[in-house]
């Protein structure tokens, strides 16, 4: 513990290099605070780690690496609201050592930041949450947005480089005003009533003083164990803080602290470019000496440092005018600042004022400005128009009449009209619409006419190959429509949308400029790009509807989706244009590419009047049942109820099984009010279609209200489908806890088996059903009925699912943990087959007997061994294997002799050495422990036997006469290996030979004969 920290002071455990990923000793070391560290190689490591340890205390996150598996996990539980499994989590400390390089990672860091902040409500914590975010001059790849935002919150410190040792040294030695126990008084006493968030947050003018006064005076009472304030918070960020923030008073007083006014920050702003950035003109002015401070230490005068570019090349002029500040713009303006001056992204102090509508700039236009481009190959002007700012682009006019150049100002002239008259619309480039196309938008026809003086102009388009006749029919202009077709505009001229004129005025109804473009030779059936004719794009237009119509436009073409007017004309809901297109020919039975047709659109919709426009002419052959059948697809209930009534008024009488279909598909698609209509006009509930009732159905969905609903009108609430199971089966199997309780207390038998002598706390027990497990709790279920088939018991049937919580809850209710299935199997057997080691602990805690054996033979450990269940294995072991380890099993094999005879089962085999495994004993083959591992030619396994001893002896270390068989059958298997095939040099049996000889020399000369093996 450093000298002068509180003994009470929570201790953190240094996190050695070794010691990133062996995370188990640190946790041990320090119960009440944790690393998890950042194990990019295994992230199921890190899950398991927060599983099991997340309640023992609070967590460090350390994240070594950006994008890793921390950041991601830090990241969910910020936004699960501080709970993981349940299990609230008090997020103590969180230190990132990285720097975001790429524009994903960016992103992943800000969200993090935001997330982190909401979810552990640092704002209003009383105390300070020791949070690092090691930013490591990498603010640059950070908006501005979020720069400006983030140190705005209570950041402890920003590390300058990534030096992870001091780092750890900051966070080993605590909080940062803790180690003041040695100072009697005075104002450095003062400083452990102050966190350094409240003093970073330059609320405390005096204490901020008096905290870089220490930089100079650490010695004069304080521990030798006090930080250098002035070394951890670098004060450079608090001084640009300061100048965003306009506070004139912290910023003389952190001024005085150093004569480096030009010191940039990581994004190569100085304190002059922040001070622009937030508006602060009383900064500005103390920077460029425009005013002076009382009692200040420091004469100040910043010019040299007005077109300093920042990483972007923003100037600080440039920085007030993008952030629209008309003030700091002007001052900056008056002090000589320069006005050309380009950014990365090309744009001049002119762009931005352009853009924000800052009259500061404009006493500033020239040709030269006017000129300039921006990356996207804009003009200021440009921008000018596109944002809707007439006041520049007037005064952009007198500029060009002073330098005679008149045609500019002329055509500039008509689009400044367009501007004051508003028809440039804020979010359309210059760039992107003509002034033609500005003047057909808003139908001046005179300057329509001007512009048509230009040779070429009627055949302009803008970006989107829009002409100014699409632009005209769009917006219903009919004069200026006519004068372009009279100046032989193309009527049938396609945008990138493959729209013509007629397109236009179609989709807006404009019925005036539909009728002049049919004059002038419209092709009525032309296709879009998506095969729409303008009578598809009319449909929401009933009046525009029948003028195309009446001018002969087909009623049934078919678009990309296969769709006809009708069908768009019911899917938007335009009933007047439905009706109208079916009274001229439209076809309600086509089908479109999702195999629907007109009639199943207004069906869903549930628009009677417009169904029976549309079967009005079919009723002698209409499918009644197949209409009734789409109305409770889409819960119509107006369309299901007059069809009902045709249903009882004419000879269409359904059949049961028609009955039946309806009452099913009631049960489980449809409304409220269509079940019961269907139960009131008289349906059996308890018609049954497809071996089930529609009770099984409401059940097996969880529809509660239905449920009720069928059991009040009789439904068989132990009604069997054709696998002899009970709605209560289903209603358990798909966890519908409420679904239950009805059943239940309608009388349901719980303990109902089918046909495999299943139960419904069978099912749930298979599924983790844990809520309708706790309901069929209090009913006494018996929880011992076996299947016919298997013999497996719900206790079987939770292991087999996985599903602890079902098997905690049934072993807590009284289950028998020892019940055997037909093959000899009980619950313990299954879990260690699965390699369930979290079952297997649960199992045995609850007295299942590890002891029993299956049919087979096979003990527990046996099936462990066979499937590599090393987490079983050592569970078995805690509870006693020892007195069964050397049990055989089916073919007259130890678990030991299994382990050898499996490739990769090295660990298990130790584990039952280290237990009291007998390593004597021959396998079912009369084959000794060292021959199996020689004949397996693994040398681990064999090391494994060499080095341990033999338990069952009375000497317990291996004998010459032990070795001789293993060392001549390695021998033999090595030439017959290596024999004619000299590059097999590297056989594994020579491994097994030098293993062998290293235990015993005498081997040496003991080989079979050459041609015995």
């Amino acid at each position: 513990m450093p000298e002068g920290a509180r003994s009470d002071a929570p201790v953190t455990p240094k996190l050695n290099e070794g010691d990133i990923e062996d995370t188990t000793s640190a946790i041990n070391a320090a119960p009440d605070s944790f690393w998890l560290a950042s194990i990019e190689k295994d992230a199921s490591a890190l899950l398991d780690l927060v599983r099991e340890s997340v309640d023992r205390g609070r967590i460090l996150l350390v994240g070594y690496g950006f994008g890793g598996i921390v950041i991601k996990k830090a990241i969910f539980l910020a936004n699960t609201n501080n709970e993981y499994n349940g299990i609230a989590v008090q997020v103590d400390r969180l230190v990132f050592f990285s720097t975001p390089h790429r524009d994903g990672e960016k992103k992943e860091w800000e969200r993090l930041i935001k997330n982190i902040i909401q979810a552990t409500d640092i704002q209003s914590s009383s105390r300070l949450p020791e949070i690092f975010f090691g930013l490591f001059r990498s603010s640059s790849q950070i908006s501005q947005d979020f720069y400006k935002s983030a140190i705005k919150c209570p950041i402890a410190n920003f590390i300058e480089k990534p030096d992870v040792s001091a780092a750890k040294q900051i966070m080993d030695e605590g909080k940062f005003a803790d180690n003041m126990d040695g100072v009697e008084s005075g104002p450095e006493k003062e400083l452990q009533n102050f966190t350094l968030h409240e003093i970073a947050t330059l609320d405390h003018l005096e204490t901020l003083r008096t905290v870089f006064g220490l930089k100079q005076t650490c010695s004069n009472g304080l521990t030798s164990g006090q930080h250098d304030y002035g070394a951890i918070c670098d004060y450079k960020y608090l001084l640009h803080r300061a100048a965003l923030d306009n506070n004139l008073e912290a910023f003389t007083a952190l001024r005085n602290l150093s004569e480096n006014i030009s010191e940039a920050n990581d994004e190569g702003m100085t304190p002059l470019h922040m001070a622009a950035a937030g508006g602060s003109t009383s900064i500005i002015s103390h920077l460029l000496g425009k005013c002076t401070i009382e009692h200040e230490l420091i004469n100040i005068k910043a010019s040299s440092l007005l077109d300093e570019p920042d990483n972007k090349q923003r100037t600080p002029l440039i920085m007030a005018a993008s952030m629209g500040h008309e003030e700091a713009t002007k001052l900056l303006l008056q002090s000589g600042a320069n006005i050309s001056t380009q950014d990365d992204t090309g744009k001049t102090v002119l762009h931005y004022g352009a853009l924000k509508y800052l009259i500061a700039v404009e006493d500033f236009i020239s040709s030269d400005l006017l000129s300039v481009l921006d990356k996207d190959g804009r003009t200021a002007l440009h921008i000018a128009a596109s944002s809707g700012n007439s006041s520049l682009t007037s005064k952009t006019v007198d500029v060009l009449k002073k330098e005679s150049r008149f045609e500019e100002a002329g055509k500039l002239e008509i689009v400044l009209y367009l501007l004051t008259e508003r028809y440039v619309h804020p979010s359309i480039g210059w760039e992107g619409r003509l002034p033609i196309c500005q003047a057909a938008v808003g139908g001046h026809l005179e300057i329509v006419r001007t512009l048509l003086r230009d040779e070429g102009t009627i055949k302009q388009a803008d970006r989107d190959k829009k002409m100014a006749l699409h632009h005209a029919c769009d917006s219903g202009m009919h004069e200026v429509a006519e004068l372009l077709l009279l100046n032989h505009a193309n009527v049938e001229a396609k945008d990138w949308d493959g729209e013509t004129p007629l397109h236009k005025a179609a989709r807006k109804g404009r019925i005036n400029v539909i009728n002049l473009l049919l004059e002038f030779k419209a092709n009525i059936h032309s296709r879009s790009s998506k095969e729409e004719t303008p009578l598809h794009m009319a449909v929401t237009h009933p009046e525009a509807v029948k003028s195309l119509l009446k001018a002969g436009a087909d009623p049934n073409p078919v678009n990309k989706e296969r769709r006809t007017p009708l069908h768009c004309a019911v899917l938007q809901e335009s009933w007047q244009s439905a009706v109208c297109l079916h009274q001229n020919a439209a076809d309600p039975y086509k089908i479109d590419s999702e195999k629907q047709l007109p009639l199943s659109y207004a069906i869903a919709k549930d628009h009677l009047a417009t169904v029976k426009e549309f079967v009005k002419d079919h009723e002698a052959s209409l499918d009644l049942l197949a209409i009734m059948s789409e109305a409770i697809k889409y819960a119509a209930f107006t369309v299901f109820e007059y069809f009902m009534s045709l249903v009882h008024t004419t000879a269409n009488n359904f059949h049961e099984s028609q009955k039946a279909r309806l009452l099913h598909e009631a049960a489980v698609g449809g409304s409220r009010e269509i079940l019961d209509l269907l139960l009131q006009s008289g349906i059996d509930a308890n018609l049954r279609q497809n071996g089930s009732s529609a009770l099984h159905l409401a059940a097996q969905n969880g529809y509660e209200e239905y449920v009720q609903k069928l059991i009040n009108f009789g439904a068989k609430v132990d009604a069997r489908d054709d696998e002899n199971r009970t709605p209560l089966h289903l209603a358990a199997q798909q966890n519908e806890d409420e679904t239950v309780k009805i059943l239940l207390g309608a009388g349901s038998e719980i303990n109902a088996q089918d046909d495999d002598s299943i139960t419904p706390i069978y099912l749930a027990s298979e599924f983790g059903a844990h809520r309708v497990l706790q309901v069929f709790f209090e009913y006494n279920p018996d929880m011992n009925i076996a299947t016919l088939s298997q013999g497996w018991t719900p206790l079987h049937a939770s292991i087999d699912g996985g599903h602890r919580r079902a098997t905690r809850l049934l072993l807590g209710a009284g289950a028998d943990p020892n019940m055997v299935a037909h093959d000899g199997w009980t619950p313990l057997h299954l879990a260690a087959f699965e390699k369930n080691a979290g079952a297997v602990k649960i199992l045995l805690g609850h007295g299942a007997d590890p002891t029993l054996t299956t049919n087979k033979g096979d003990t527990v450990l046996h099936l462990a061994v066979g499937q590599f269940g090393v987490g079983v294995i050592k569970e078995l072991l805690e509870h006693g294997a020892e007195k069964y380890i050397n049990d055989r099993g089916e073919a007259n094999d130890t678990a030991l002799h299994l382990a050898l005879k499996s490739s990769d089962c090295n660990v298990e085999l130790q584990l039952l050495i280290e237990h009291g495994a007998d390593i004597d004993l021959r396998s079912s083959e009369e084959l000794s422990t060292l021959m199996l591992a020689t004949m397996a030619r693994d040398v681990e396994k064999l090391n494994l036997l060499l080095s341990a001893n033999i338990t069952s002896r009375e000497n317990p270390k291996w004998q010459l006469d032990d070795l001789i068989p293993a060392y001549k059958k390695a021998t033999a298997l090595y030439r017959q290996d290596v024999t004619g095939n000299p590059e097999k040099e590297d056989s594994k049996y020579r491994d097994i030979i030098n293993a062998l000889l290293d235990k015993e020399p005498k081997l040496q000369g003991m080989e079979w004969p050459r041609n015995q093996t």
